[in-house]
């Protein structure tokens, strides 16, 4: 049997985050996880400093509170989830050939994602902003 585990990590603007995903049924599940989750979670940080620090003038003061950054990460997951078993890999991953803004992946075909719909994938994420240690188990 064949390795269906894949780590990532992702550290930028002073955001640190590790993932490990145990893929079950195939790897496809975790590697569309592993493509997607830490930059869903860390573009919607982005989004929330962007529009706090419009209010306050300071990009760098204003990270999300430890409620906020629970809905971020409920939010990325979900819309992980959605990416996995839905249409929305589709169209991220620019399969139909019209969003050229979004990077392609050599995993962007229809037979992979049908593949990732009949797998899955157990997450252990630890995120580390500011002071805040975010520890999420999800399987």
């Amino acid at each position: 049997m064949p390795c269906e585990d894949r780590y990532c990590i992702k550290i930028k603007d002073n955001i640190y985050m590790y993932a490990v995903f145990d893929g079950h049924g195939g790897t496809a599940a975790c590697d569309i996880a592993c493509d997607l989750l830490l930059s869903l979670i860390h573009w919607k940080i982005g989004i929330y400093k962007q529009d706090k620090s419009n209010s306050i003038n300071d990009y760098q003061d204003c990270s999300p509170d430890p409620d906020t950054m629970n809905t971020i990460i409920q939010e990325s997951f979900n819309e992980c989830d959605q990416h996995i078993y839905g249409s929305e890999y589709d169209r991220l991953f620019n399969i139909t050939g019209t969003n050229t803004n979004i990077r392609a992946s050599p995993r962007g075909n229809r037979s992979f994602r049908m593949k990732a719909s009949f797998a899955g994938s157990c997450a252990c994420v630890a995120i580390i902003i500011d002071s805040y240690l975010y520890i999420i188990n999800l399987g």
